[in-house]
C-alpha cells in the first residue's frame, strides 16, 4: 500500500527541518509521501511496508559512507565523493541528519540516444499510443518501409513484431556485383530465416533500418548515462515498428541501387500498401541539376512511393568550387588535397552550356613556384598521366595515376570534365610538388565543381582559390520527387556496455545543426536539404555478424534472440537522419495512405521548427526548413486528409490526446471549433472547455484522482477517450 502512496499521493506540505536543504525535489517528495503514510497508517504499519529506494548521495569523506552502511544503506558504488545508495525509505531522514552528508538526490531522468532523437523531434507522442497521450498510436502499420544499403541483418530481433513471433522483413535482396541482378532473392519466411547477412564486415544498413523501422523494446542489457542496465526494457528503438520491411543490400553501384528501390516498390504494389524507400547513400560529384541517370530514375520511382535521400556528410569540407567567369576573371586555379591516399579521388567540373572550356591538370613546385601542366586536349577522350612522366614520378609512388575526361552531357547539354586521381606519396616523393587544376571560361559563364575524397584549397599555389562547403550536397539529392535529409544533434554522447560515456570530437551541442551536414543550391537554384532530423550519435541495431567477438567497449546494448546475440551501437551522419525522416513518412502514410512525395515534403517542411533568423546564410541553407516535428507532421497529415473535398472522415486517428503539464492537449483533425467535456465515473460532467479551432489545452488540476472520460465534439466529429488523473 505504501508503494501506491509513494507513487500517487499529492504533496500538500513542504518537508520541514534543517535537512530539507539537502534534498532535491524527487527526494523531498519521497520523504513527504512517507510522512503522510505514517500519518494515515501509523508508524509501525508504515515501516512494515516501507520499500527501498535508490538515491544519489554526496558525502564529505569515505568515513561517511561507513556511517551510511551503519544505518542500513546498501552502497552500490562510490566515485570521488558521490555514492549511489539503496536505502529503506524510513531511513532517509536519518541519513539526512548525518553531518557529512551534503546532498540527497533522486536524480533527473536520463534518456538514451535514440530516445533523445525521438523526444527531440516530438516523435514519442506519435509512437506510444495512450502511454504518450495518443488514443491511436502511429507505428507504420499498413506501410512498407524499404531500403538499399549494405550490411543488412534481417533476422535481428529489432525487425520482428512486438511479441517476436513473426519477422516483419518480407523480402531480402543482395547485390554483390555491379550488374543490378540480385545475387540472392529471398521471398519466403523460410528463406529469410536461413539467411545471415550480405557481408559480415558491414553494418550500416542494419543501423539505418533500425532507426526507420526497428521496434524491439523487450528485455536487454544496455549502457546509459555512465551506467549499465541489465534485464531492462530496451530503450533504443526506432519509428515505424509495425511496418513491413523490404531489405536490399550489397555493393552500392547505381544499377544495384535502382534495382533495390524497384524491389521495395514492387513488393508494396503486390500487397497494395504505400511505401517509403530510404537511401542513406550518395556521391558529391555530378551535375547537381537532377539530370544524372540515377536521379532521373529515382524521379520516376518517386511517383510510385516516397523516397528519402541523405544530404551527405561533407558539410565541413571544402569540396565545392563555384565560379562565375567575367571579363576581369576568365580563369580560376585551385589546388587539390586527396583525403585518403590509395583510394580514388574524383572531381567534376560542370559548365552552364555545351561549349568546351579549357582545362588542365598541373603539378606546382611550392619552392620554385614553377608548374608542369597536363592539358586536356580533346573532348571525348581520356588523358592518363602516370609515373612514366618524369615530373609525376617525382611527386608520387609507383602505380599512381591521374585521368582526365571531358564531354558534353546529352541529358543537360552541359560540358563537363571528370578528373580521377589514384595517388600515393612514397618515401622518396617530392612533397613540395602539389596538384592543382586551371579552368578557363568565357565571360558570363558559370562553373560548378565538386570533389569526392578530397578538397579544393590554396595549398601554397600562387593565385589559387579555395573551395567551400556550400555545394557539398549529394548529387543524388538534387533530383525531383525525393525528400532530402540533413542532420542535427539530439545528443552528443553515448554510453557503451563498459559504462563509459563517450562523445565524438567536434560534435555540436544538442539542438544545433551537425557541421558535417552537406548543403547547397542546385543548378536550378533550389536550396537543400529540405529539413533536418537527428543524426548525431544515434544508437540503433547493428549487423550482429559484424560484431562477433566484440568487447563491451564496442557496443551499447545487447540481447539474445533465437540463440544469437543481437547488438546495438552508435553511428552518426545524415545516414542516420535520413531513416528518421523515412520512419516519420511511414507514420504519415499510415495516417494517409494516399500521401504523395510532394505533399509529404510540403507537410514536413511546413511543420518543421524553423532555424533562427540570426544564423548565417550558409547555416540557414544547411538547416533547410528546420528541425523535424513528427507530431506536427502527423497532425497536419490528418488535418489535410480530413479536409479534402470538405468531407470529414470519422476516423479515430483524427483524435490525438497528449499529456501536458497540468492536463492534456486535445486535437481533432479537420475541425474549425471544438468543445471538450470531462465526465467522471458516474457519468457526471465535471469540466468543459471550448476553442475556435481544432486544438485546446484541457486543465485537469482541479480534478480528484481517478478515471475520467474526455469527450471532444467538433463540427462534424465526436471522439472520446479515458484518462487517468493522479
Amino acid at each position: 500500500m505504501l508503494k501506491n502512496l509513494l507513487k500517487f499521493t499529492l504533496i500538500l506540505t513542504p518537508v520541514i527541518g534543517v535537512a530539507q536543504s539537502k534534498y532535491d525535489m524527487g527526494a523531498a517528495s519521497i520523504v513527504e509521501n512517507y510522512r503522510q503514510a505514517v500519518s494515515t497508517m501509523g508508524l509501525n504499519a508504515a515501516n512494515a511496508v516501507a520499500e527501498q529506494t535508490t538515491l544519489i548521495v554526496s558525502v564529505d569523506s569515505p568515513a561517511v559512507v561507513e556511517q551510511l552502511r551503519e544505518i542500513g544503506a546498501d552502497i552500490i558504488d562510490v566515485s570521488n565523493d558521490v555514492a549511489l545508495v539503496n536505502i529503506p525509505v524510513k531511513s532517509i531522514e536519518v541519513m539526512a541528519d548525518i553531518k557529512g552528508v551534503r546532498s540527497i538526490e533522486a536524480g533527473r531522468m536520463q534518456q538514451p540516444m535514440m530516445y533523445f532523437a525521438r523526444s527531440s523531434a516530438n516523435a514519442d507522442a506519435v509512437l506510444n499510443g495512450t502511454g504518450a497521450g495518443l488514443t491511436q498510436g502511429f507505428k507504420g502499420k499498413g506501410v512498407v518501409a524499404g531500403l538499399m544499403d549494405q550490411g543488412i541483418d534481417p533476422n535481428h530481433v529489432a525487425f520482428f513484431n512486438s511479441d517476436q513471433t513473426e519477422n516483419r522483413v518480407k523480402q531480402v535482396y543482395t547485390y554483390m556485383n555491379s550488374t543490378g541482378v540480385p545475387s540472392r532473392a529471398l521471398t519466403t519466411p523460410e528463406e529469410i530465416a536461413g539467411f545471415s547477412c550480405d557481408n559480415a564486415s558491414w553494418t550500416h544498413g542494419t543501423h539505418v533500418c533500425g532507426i526507420m523501422a526497428g521496434g524491439y523494446n523487450g528485455s536487454s542489457n544496455y549502457g546509459l548515462s555512465r551506467r549499465v542496465y541489465n534485464d531492462a526494457p530496451m530503450p533504443y528503438y526506432g519509428l515505424a515498428s509495425e511496418a513491413d520491411i523490404v531489405m536490399a543490400g550489397g555493393q552500392l553501384y547505381d544499377a544495384n541501387i535502382m534495382a533495390g528501390v524497384a524491389n521495395v516498390l514492387d513488393y508494396a504494389k503486390s500487397v497494395g500498401k504505400p511505401a517509403v524507400v530510404n537511401l542513406s547513400l550518395g556521391s558529391t560529384v555530378g551535375p547537381h541539376d537532377g539530370t544524372s541517370s540515377i536521379s532521373r530514375y529515382l524521379a520516376g520511382k518517386g511517383q510510385e512511393g516516397i523516397i528519402v535521400v541523405a544530404a551527405g556528410n561533407e558539410g565541413d569540407l571544402k569540396c565545392a568550387l563555384n565560379f562565375n567567369f567575367n571579363r576581369l576573371a576568365t580563369s580560376v586555379v585551385t589546388g587539390i588535397t586527396v583525403t585518403t591516399e590509395g583510394e580514388w579521388c574524383t572531381a567534376e567540373f560542370w559548365y552552364d552550356k555545351s561549349d568546351k572550356f579549357d582545362f588542365e591538370f598541373f603539378l606546382y613546385d611550392t619552392n620554385s613556384r614553377k608548374e608542369t601542366t597536363y592539358p586536356l586536349t580533346a573532348a571525348g577522350t581520356t588523358v592518363t598521366i602516370g609515373t612514366s612522366d618524369d615530373t609525376f614520378k617525382q611527386a608520387y609512388a609507383s602505380g599512381s595515376q591521374v585521368r582526365m575526361y571531358g564531354n558534353v552531357d546529352p541529358n543537360n547539354d552541359r560540358y563537363y570534365v571528370r578528373l580521377q586521381m589514384l595517388v600515393a606519396r612514397g618515401a622518396d616523393s617530392n612533397k613540395l610538388l602539389v596538384p592543382g587544376v586551371r579552368i578557363k571560361g568565357a565571360n558570363g559563364r558559370k562553373l560548378v565543381s565538386t570533389i569526392n575524397n578530397g578538397e579544393f584549397g590554396v595549398n601554397g599555389i600562387s593565385g589559387a582559390t579555395a573551395g567551400t562547403a556550400n555545394g557539398s550536397i549529394s548529387d543524388m539529392a538534387t533530383g525531383a520527387n525525393i525528400i532530402v535529409a540533413g542532420a542535427y544533434t539530439s545528443s552528443k554522447s553515448f554510453t557503451n556496455m563498459a559504462g563509459n560515456q563517450l562523445s565524438y570530437v567536434g560534435a555540436t551541442d544538442a539542438g544545433q545543426v551537425c557541421t558535417f551536414t552537406s548543403y547547397g543550391t542546385t543548378f536550378q537554384g533550389n536550396s537543400l536539404p529540405d529539413l533536418c532530423a537527428p543524426g548525431s550519435i544515434i544508437v540503433a541495431p547493428v549487423n550482429s555478424y559484424a560484431y562477433a567477438g566484440a568487447t563491451v567497449n564496442d557496443y551499447s546494448a545487447v540481447t539474445t534472440f533465437n540463440g544469437r546475440r543481437n547488438y546495438w551501437a552508435e553511428m552518426q551522419g545524415t545516414s542516420m537522419a535520413c531513416p528518421f525522416i523515412s520512419g516519420t513518412v511511414a507514420l504519415m502514410l499510415e495516417a494517409d495512405p494516399g500521401l504523395d512525395v510532394d505533399k509529404a515534403r510540403s507537410i514536413l517542411k511546413e511543420t518543421a521548427i524553423a532555424p533562427s533568423s540570426s544564423l548565417s546564410s550558409d547555416e540557414r541553407t544547411q538547416w533547410g526548413a528546420g528541425r523535424i516535428d513528427v507530431l506536427a507532421a502527423v497532425k497536419k497529415t490528418l488535418d489535410d486528409k480530413a479536409s479534402v473535398g470538405g468531407i470529414i472522415a470519422d476516423d479515430a486517428r483524427n483524435f490525438i490526446l497528449t499529456p501536458i503539464a497540468g492536463g492534456y492537449n486535445v486535437y481533432v483533425a479537420g475541425e474549425s471549433s471544438l468543445t471538450v467535456t470531462v465526465y467522471d465515473a458516474a457519468g457526471r460532467a465535471v469540466a468543459t472547455a471550448s476553442a475556435a479551432d481544432n486544438t485546446l489545452d484541457l486543465d485537469t488540476t482541479g480534478l480528484g484522482a481517478g478515471i475520467y472520460i474526455v469527450a471532444a465534439q467538433g463540427n462534424t466529429q465526436c471522439h472520446s477517450a479515458k484518462i487517468t488523473v493522479k
